[in-house]
């Protein structure tokens, strides 16, 4: 299931661009531990819209090596990182 992006907004603004001479609804998101950082609100809309898309891809890559994929936290000294896992039977695909 994908995460609602609007769970990462801690916080709401509306600013004026000179570049763009309009008003932005900036969002102050935190996706962790890191500090939270403002960005464009349809920023954070298209950051959902490609993980969404980039979902479907390892859910079809899974469904086509006939396996299933997970997510897994790998630790590099003292950063973590997310890595996503197909787990499949190799026998079956050659």
């Amino acid at each position: 299931m994908i995460n609602n992006p609007i769970s990462y907004v801690k916080n709401t603004r509306q600013t004026y661009s000179k570049q763009y001479e309009t008003v932005l609804t900036e969002v102050q998101v935190q996706f962790g531990n890191e500090k939270p950082a403002w960005i464009p609100y349809e920023t954070l809309v298209g950051m959902s819209e490609e993980r969404k898309d980039f979902r479907c891809c390892i859910d079809e890559l899974a469904k086509e090596l006939g396996g299933k994929w997970h997510h897994q936290i790998v630790t590099n000294g003292r950063q973590e990182h997310k890595q996503i896992v197909i787990e499949y039977d190799h026998k079956k695909t050659t």
